[in-house]
């Protein structure tokens, strides 16, 4: 299913929290009795543990189940972070053995989910139940609900909220799972002001016991790194660019200087691309290109006629880097020599 991008009447409202794909949904409900008829099948409560476990985690924050992300929220944007509040949601059920069959990243999805298994309803929720809320008229969130009160209000557990404006990957990179508290309104069609958003109805989980989610981001072998201030883990050989401007790569849990590694980045991640990389997080990476060494190989002429000593590290107008290797200009992250000396552009 295609996920589409903010609208932008409701960017005041969105900055607070993330989106999946905006898709109207049908309205309409089914009886209470067939939405609570398939809970018996699963455990509720071990819904709302799961998703309490992972409060804070990120897009690409290794969960509470030992692997990386919550189904395609670290990659799902053309290998960056999408917005993940229904990756998060699925994730959830399905490592509580819920069917999670025809869910995806979008918002909508879960109201089809509801229809297609009669457990879309507007009656009170229960503990474990996956409610969507709309703005502007149009299905724009989905959290679980992890607690029902007697006075008829709800706490919710959401992914990707409270994201940094700017890119989708940005956004969901800089955002986080939460817990919506104090409680509020269950009741159909109420405003929360927690949310910033309406009650739009509720989606009881089916049984089912489809197996826990694999990570939907492989990690390469070898031990990964774990960003602390961006509450991220990268995979081993990530390359991460630095504030400034200098890059580390992920050497087997520790990060290193690129230059210095002999190994092939994993992956290449500049500024912006999935998050910004603090220098303490990324390594003490030197920003000071370290002082060209002799060597005995075929030196490489630059565009603007400068001889280069063979394994200089030459960044290109576009932003790339090219190695000399022996006479000929290759790419960096695939060549296997450190460098004798970095040039920035």
């Amino acid at each position: 299913m295609t996920r589409s991008s903010f609208l932008p009447s409701f960017v005041a409202v969105l900055s607070t929290f993330g989106v999946a794909t905006m898709s109207l949904g049908c309205t309409g409900a089914v009886g209470e009795d067939a939405a609570s008829s398939t809970a018996n099948a699963i455990s509720t409560q071990s819904i709302a543990s799961i998703a309490l476990a992972n409060v804070g985690k990120g897009a690409c924050s290794r969960n509470s189940a030992g692997s990386v992300a919550f189904e395609s929220s670290c990659s799902g944007n053309g290998g960056q972070p999408e917005y993940w509040c229904a990756d998060f949601a699925m994730w959830v059920w399905g490592q509580a053995g819920v069917t999670t069959s025809g869910l995806d990243a979008a918002v909508s999805s879960f109201r089809t989910y509801g229809l297609d298994h009669g457990t879309f309803h507007t009656s009170s929720p229960s503990v474990g139940d996956a409610v969507i809320f709309k703005s502007g008229g149009v299905d724009q969130h989905v959290a679980i609900v992890t607690q029902v009160n007697s006075n008829g209000t709800i706490e919710t557990v959401s992914g990707d909220w409270g994201g940094a404006s700017g890119s989708e990957a940005y956004f969901s990179s800089t955002s986080h799972v939460v817990l919506n508290a104090p409680a509020y309104s269950a009741a159909y069609g109420a405003y929360a002001s927690v949310m910033g958003m309406s009650i739009d109805g509720f989606v009881s989980p089916v049984g089912g016991g489809s197996a826990p989610s694999a990570p939907s981001a492989p990690i390469t072998p070898g031990a990964g790194c774990f960003a602390t201030a961006l509450n991220q883990e990268m995979p081993a050989n990530a390359c991460v660019q630095n504030p400034d401007s200098s890059w580390s790569q992920c050497d087997n849990g520790n990060w290193t200087d690129r230059w210095t590694d002999p190994t092939a980045c994993s992956g290449v991640y500049p500024l912006g691309s999935v998050a910004v990389a603090s220098g303490d997080d990324a390594g003490a990476a030197d920003p000071t290109p370290p002082a060209p060494q002799p060597t005995s190989g075929t030196p490489c002429v630059t565009l603007g006629g400068n001889s280069m000593p063979d394994n200089a590290c030459v960044q290109n107008s576009n932003g790339s880097w090219s190695q000399c290797d022996n006479g000929n200009w290759t790419d960096r992250w695939t060549d296997p020599d450190a460098c004798n000396g970095t040039y920035p552009y």
